[in-house]
């Protein structure tokens, strides 16, 4: 009696192996079945986390020109631009934006490529603002056209972020590309801002 239990038990235990292993065969499987984009680094866990990080230079900038719209002087205002483009991580955004191309984006690709280029625009127009300011030391006066890149600038600051999350502002989109580009509002917000950006760097050059 005592030996057809053990060898029942042991029947039992084997079987329980058995069904873990499949179990786990099966899991292992489904994992690897899982279509994952490997141009994606592994610090990314999710297109989001990716768009987050790109996003946070939108959000640097605009930090910047609010400090620009508020300066008195043409040293102050080169202080700020050149302190800016000094810590501006320029290469990592670069980098990440070589990782979203690279990217599946189905059919919001032409216009994840336009939300970069925009993004590239805004920062081409901070270089040039650099220079703009670059002045003699003991010069304090702003250029004759100030006034108008400033009213410029101060529309930019407004366009490119927000205090809403709902708002179709450049770091709303760079952030969430596919839940903001089916905005009605997007393409309007798009080309104003694109548009400014271009006048901004045609008075300043």
């Amino acid at each position: 009696m005592r030996k057809n239990n053990a060898i029942k038990y042991i029947f039992i235990i084997v079987a329980a192996v058995l069904i873990s292993n499949v179990i786990q065969f099966y899991v292992f499987n489904q994992n690897n079945m899982e279509q994952k984009d490997d141009t994606l680094p592994p610090i990314y866990e999710s297109k989001a986390n990716l768009y987050t990080d790109y996003s946070s230079g939108v959000q640097n900038i605009y930090r910047f020109l609010v400090d620009l719209n508020n300066a008195h002087t043409r040293n102050e205002a080169q202080f700020f631009s050149d302190g800016f483009i000094s810590g501006m991580s320029a290469d990592h955004y670069t980098y990440l934006e070589s990782i979203i191309l690279k990217m599946d984006h189905g059919e919001y690709t032409d216009e994840v490529q336009r939300i970069i280029e925009t993004n590239q625009n805004l920062y081409l127009m901070i270089y040039e603002l650099r220079d703009y300011f670059d002045v003699e030391e003991n010069n304090v006066d702003f250029p004759a056209n100030w006034n108008e890149v400033h009213a410029l600038l101060e529309e930019i600051t407004n366009q490119i972020t927000s205090g809403s999350s709902e708002s179709t502002t450049l770091y709303n989109i760079t952030s969430y590309p596919e839940n903001f580009i089916i905005k009605t509002d997007y393409e309007k917000t798009m080309s104003s801002l694109n548009e400014n950006i271009a006048k901004v760097i045609e008075l300043i050059r």
